[in-house]
């Protein structure tokens, strides 16, 4: 894009010889892209991500796509757990996809946002609200949480998405350090985003 930005100012620049009103189209239309760059949504995508990989669970009824760089590793401690997906060291993220089975309670953001603080009593919310999975709306926290590791104070962002179906809960959780979030959080959006059910 931004090539093509440089395009139309040089263009601008040597077309002096044409009309002024020529030259007002030009400018209102670099100035249109530079809007539309400015205001979207960091983590707004209708497209399916490119040279990703593909994770069909044909058990549990899911799939997810994530970066061709990133691994997936067995899950250890958490018998729910089905799929990790883990970056490389310079990322240090993650992305875990836990399947529980249907309570009576509701799994609103609310919900999930009182589940995290009964393990992390200092989690602070950050955004909650709805993205689109599959045709269907599903429920998101943004929390951070920090508690001692490794004799050090660590900072962890984490996105919380659930999703129910067929008396099934998904939970698809994608963390980093708070150091590199910034960096990883449009390809968390993309992950959430490309999940799946299987019908």
């Amino acid at each position: 894009m931004w090539l093509y930005i440089y395009k139309l100012v040089y263009m601008d620049i040597s077309i002096k010889n044409k009309s002024f009103g020529q030259l007002l189209f030009f400018n209102k239309h670099l100035f249109a892209i530079l809007l539309f760059s400015f205001f979207l949504p960091a983590h707004a995508s209708n497209t399916e991500p490119q040279g990703w990989r593909y994770h069909e669970d044909q058990q549990s009824g899911f799939y997810i796509q994530y970066p061709a760089h990133w691994i997936t590793k067995p899950p250890r401690g958490n018998r729910y757990v089905k799929i990790k997906v883990s970056s490389n060291a310079n990322d240090k993220a993650n992305c875990y996809v836990a399947l529980t089975e249907s309570s009576d309670t509701t799994s609103g953001s609310e919900q999930i946002l009182q589940e995290v603080r009964q393990r992390f009593p200092d989690a602070e919310l950050l955004e909650t609200g709805l993205v689109t999975l599959d045709n269907c709306s599903a429920n998101f926290v943004h929390v951070t949480m920090a508690f001692d590791g490794f004799n050090n104070q660590i900072s962890i962002h984490n996105v919380i998405t659930r999703v129910e179906k067929n008396d099934l809960i998904y939970t698809i959780t994608c963390g980093s350090f708070s150091s590199g979030f910034e960096k990883i959080e449009p390809v968390f959006w993309q992950i959430i985003q490309s999940f799946g059910l299987l019908d």
